[in-house]
């Protein structure tokens, strides 16, 4: 799910019983684009669902039982591709890997 904007529980019915999940990781706040280059948009606008948050996607796959929890789809302005960070911190204390270029894997 690369490029899910919302999440529902008919989605997340079908995460009960994955192997993999590989989603969209492409910004952590709904204003970062707003609040990091000024644009116009939210994530919510150009359909995606941000990783952080109270309602963000971490918190919801976080304590799904999937082996292999991926974000891919990563913007540049998402702090958590920052080593170090709360952020990265946060992602990876949830079980959650952060993708990269190149990334291989086997089920």
């Amino acid at each position: 799910m690369p490029g899910i904007g919302a999440c529902n529980e008919t989605i997340m019915t079908y995460l009960h019983s994955c192997d993999a999940l590989l989603l969209d990781g492409t910004f952590w706040r709904e204003d970062e684009m707003q609040v990091m280059i000024g644009s116009d948009a939210t994530a919510s606008s150009m359909g995606h669902l941000p990783v952080g948050g109270p309602n963000g996607s971490l918190e919801l796959i976080a304590s799904l039982p999937i082996a292999h929890k991926i974000y891919t789809h990563i913007n540049n302005t998402n702090p958590m591709l920052v080593e170090g960070s709360p952020e990265h911190s946060l992602v990876k204390a949830a079980g959650v890997e952060i993708g990269w270029d190149g990334l291989e894997l086997t089920l």
